[in-house]
């Protein structure tokens, strides 16, 4: 497939912000540990699927004149969802479990960190490619 049908660069890039928005809300969770009647929050999973049709289906944005400056999708922002079912509840009926809030923190870290590495190393690879094709 050509890179005008899909961007890997933009798909992992905004699988990165969705990761960094996922961030928050857990550190928002942990913060509100204490608060009553508070109820432990989340983002939507991602569907790859639908993001690589999304992305092979975008219209590509024109330049109409030479000086103009290159064209930038709009941010989306992510659903932010409540727990339906959450394991444990206290007394003052917050949601949060902790130990649920840090092992999510860590599969979002590991995640990001992955995300990161292949962005990284996607870079790398085009960059020898284009070094090397001038030769």
């Amino acid at each position: 497939m050509s890179d005008d049908k899909i961007n890997l660069m933009q798909l992992m890039s905004k699988r990165m912000d969705y990761l960094a928005e996922r961030h928050k809300v857990i550190s928002q969770n942990v913060a509100n540990a204490d608060t009553p009647n508070y109820r432990a929050r989340d983002l939507r999973q991602q569907n790859f699927t639908q993001a690589l049709k999304d992305a092979n289906n975008r219209q590509p944005l024109a330049m109409t004149q030479p000086n103009h400056l290159a064209p930038v999708s709009p941010q989306t922002k992510f659903a932010v969802d409540k727990d339906k079912k959450p394991y444990e509840t206290s007394l003052d009926k917050n949601s949060v479990v902790l130990e649920e809030q840090m092992m999510k923190m860590s599969q979002n870290q590991s995640d990001y960190t992955l995300n990161a590495e292949l962005y990284n190393r996607y870079t790398s690879m085009a960059k020898m490619a284009l070094s090397r094709g001038g030769q």
